[in-house]
């Protein structure tokens, strides 16, 4: 496989941010690998700090998009089944993207900013209810319990589908 070294990148993810790694980076194929403080791996951006700023932020730009286009949707006539389903494909897809793979890592600030998406996009269906009964009515979870089930889900079929019992000698 040959690399191509246009696309590589090396990101130093060390604690001690006053430790520099400048004088060693790498060399492959005789060109010397950039050092980069943010990089996007699989769609999800990945920076040095392991903040995810920067893919929540990418997320918030797309969805307010979308969300725009949301509201477009409802002025010209779409019932509320066709705005759920909209939603679910079109921006909660976005939203949840590898989620379990970042999602705990983010501060509560980029959480709020998550689940602000969503509750802008539930008013956009149903704007007379309060947020808990918007959610009730279209059967969406808060996004911090969709985290939580998810994850209870995938262990609780990792421990479903081993055959063998363990036992302790």
């Amino acid at each position: 496989m040959i690399l191509n070294t246009d696309k590589t990148v090396v990101m130093n993810t060390c604690l001690n941010y006053r430790q520099s790694y400048d004088d060693d980076l790498p060399v492959v194929e005789g060109a010397m690998v950039s050092p980069s403080p943010c990089t996007k791996f699989l769609g999800v951006s990945i920076d040095n700090k392991l903040s995810f700023n920067a893919h929540v932020d990418a997320i918030v730009s797309k969805c307010n998009a979308r969300l725009f286009l949301m509201r477009k949707l409802k002025a010209n006539g779409l019932n509320n089944e066709g705005l759920r389903t909209f939603y679910r494909s079109n921006i909660r897809s976005l939203i949840c993207y590898a989620i379990p793979a970042w999602y705990t890592f983010l501060s509560d600030l980029n959480k709020t900013r998550l689940e602000r998406l969503q509750r802008s996009a539930t008013r956009i269906i149903f704007s007379d209810f309060d947020y808990e009964a918007r959610l009730s009515l279209l059967n969406i979870p808060l996004l911090n319990d969709f985290i939580l089930t998810c994850h209870t889900l995938t262990f609780a079929k990792s421990w479903k589908t081993t055959d063998t019992l363990f036992t302790i000698d």
